[in-house]
């Protein structure tokens, strides 16, 4: 399918990948500190390059949200120009929307930590996902809070974050599913969650921990899943401020 500028979905998801990879670097100090706007500007493909950023969300800014690294000018400027290329109002399916809506927060609260003294953005007006109440409902939740899993980091917390920590049970539910089916990158995500809010105090019947390990060993080959799985690791070693 092509999109405007000639890109294909094929093109977007392997700029997103070389883009995890750069943020995993500058996470592990390994590359560069900003990995953002040296990225978009050696792009062969400008575009390409800012939909990564803008489909990695939050993630993006990982490398300074747990170092506690301040964002330079050119970095954010990269962030709000990607959201400006990509905007929500290009979201054509009005199911999802919400989920985009709680991602776009995630970024800009993760982009305001640090950036200081930027002003907080305001909660979306949408509900977060309640913890299921029924014995049933944690297979559909799951999947949404692993749509919302670049809201897992910390200093952010909403509604979501929440549900979260109430839904301990299904987060680990879903996680054992996910394994099971060898959805990596689902499992990943859903770690994460339970990863931050094991951190945060909360009782989780999974040891994340062993759980990160068996999906990098067995799991690590996509970029944005290692990503997920090595910010949930972070998470759990306590490297952010």
């Amino acid at each position: 399918m092509l999109h405007a500028g000639g890109a294909t979905l094929t093109d977007y998801a392997q700029a997103a990948a070389k883009l995890a990879l750069r943020v995993l670097r500058a996470l592990d100090g390994a590359g560069d500190p900003d990995p953002l706007a040296g990225y978009v500007d050696a792009a062969a493909d400008p575009k390409a390059a800012l939909a990564a950023v803008r489909v990695l969300g939050a993630d993006a800014l990982a490398a300074h949200v747990l170092t506690g690294r301040p964002l330079t000018q050119a970095e954010a400027e990269t962030v709000a120009e990607a959201a400006h290329v990509f905007p929500l109002t290009a979201a054509c399916d009005p199911d999802t929307a919400h989920i985009t809506r709680w991602r776009d927060w995630a970024t800009a609260q993760a982009a305001a930590r640090c950036s200081p003294p930027a002003p907080d953005p305001p909660r979306p007006d949408h509900a977060g996902p309640a913890a299921p109440a029924g014995a049933c409902a944690w297979r559909s939740w799951s999947v949404t809070m692993a749509q919302l899993s670049t809201l897992a980091l910390p200093g952010l917390d909403s509604a979501v974050h929440e549900a979260a920590r109430q839904g301990a049970v299904p987060l680990a539910r879903g996680t054992c599913w996910a394994i099971l089916r060898r959805d990596y990158a689902l499992a990943a995500r859903l770690g994460r969650w339970l990863a931050l809010v094991h951190g945060q105090g909360a009782a989780v019947p999974l040891d994340p921990a062993p759980l990160l390990d068996h999906l990098l060993l067995f799991g690590g080959v996509e970029a944005r899943t290692v990503l997920e799985a090595e910010i949930a690791r972070h998470l759990l070693k306590g490297n952010h401020t």
